[in-house]
């Protein structure tokens, strides 16, 4: 027994160990993506090679920690809630974990993989290929998007026309693999971890304790995940529901000032059947452009008025 309780605290101090590790790798690919800001990796060789390495080393780091967290899942907190390997709960919860895991990492290598559209180079001498009004130039990326949204670190590319839906199911999905880890992590965190740490030295361990392991700090990374993610999909759900965009949010903060915007954003709300927003998260690039004719420059819908202020313009109805 003693000899098993060793060997399950080495195997999940490792687990620990490589998650932190695979953590702390992934801001190498942030610090790239700050060199591919300066100008002199802009442009050339060097500046594509840093583009495709960041982009590679973040699918890396995502596959890595789902991967590892699903081991750390497996191996230790399972067997804490279904201590009978192979029944239906312990089907439910492995499979549940597997498709959050797998489905995390896929919808990543897809918003990284996918084009997000590029728009064809503004030239003031040639009227016909100038700039689209939704079109944004990345200064990240050196070069113009279509329907751009923001250039996002965690993919080392911008979010656009083609690649937001995918970029929004990475979000969904992240969201609940987090939620799904905080959830079944909580328990053996209590009952094994805090109540311990709160009794005395010399009380008797809880049985159903006997070989989580590491499985009993598995809550700790868990919300390191998890608290940074739930108000990043909270703000984009903001967005989403104003039909405004991440650039225009900037443009409107610097124009009147952070807390105008905060309160415009949290004062609009569109139906999704006139939100150029939501049909673009759809993958509904035809009632995108329809309602793109009524838009302003800045892509949201609006026109602005002398004052500097939005006003509402009249968008075409579904159907």
């Amino acid at each position: 027994r003693a000899r098993r309780l060793i060997s399950d605290s080495v195997k999940g101090m490792n687990i620990v160990y490589a998650l932190t590790a695979v953590v702390t790798l992934t801001l190498v690919p942030l610090f790239v993506d700050l060199l591919r800001s300066f100008a002199a990796f802009r442009r050339g060789a060097l500046g594509r090679a840093l583009s495709r390495a960041a982009s590679a080393s973040l699918v890396v780091a995502v596959g890595a920690i789902c991967l590892i967290g699903l081991a750390l899942f497996l191996e230790h907190v399972l067997p804490y809630h279904c201590p009978e390997r192979g029944s239906a709960g312990w089907w439910a919860l492995a499979l549940s974990g597997v498709y959050l895991c797998g489905a995390t990492i896929c919808w990543h290598m897809a918003s990284v993989v996918v084009d997000p559209g590029r728009a064809p180079v503004q030239e003031p001498s040639d009227p016909a290929r100038a700039l689209p009004p939704h079109a944004r130039f990345c200064s990240v990326c050196r070069h113009s998007v279509l329907d751009a949204d923001h250039h996002c670190l965690f993919t080392g590319k911008c979010v656009g026309r083609f690649n937001r839906f995918h970029f929004y199911a990475f979000l969904a999905h992240l969201l609940s693999a987090a939620s799904f880890a905080v959830a079944v992590s909580w328990p053996p965190f209590r009952r094994c971890l805090l109540r311990r740490l709160l009794e005395p030295r010399d009380a008797p361990r809880d049985p159903a304790c006997v070989g989580v392991g590491a499985g009993q700090a598995a809550l700790v990374p868990a919300l390191m995940v998890w608290v940074p993610i739930v108000p990043l999909v909270l703000w984009h759900a903001l967005l989403l529901r104003a039909d405004l965009s991440t650039a225009h949010f900037v443009k409107r903060a610097n124009r009147s000032g952070i807390r105008a915007a905060v309160r415009e954003l949290l004062a609009r709300s569109r139906r999704p059947c006139e939100n150029r927003a939501w049909q673009l998260a759809r993958g509904n690039y035809t009632r995108a452009d329809e309602l793109a004719r009524f838009d302003s420059p800045l892509g949201t819908g609006d026109v602005t008025a002398a004052d500097g202020s939005l006003q509402g313009s009249h968008r075409p109805k579904a159907g």
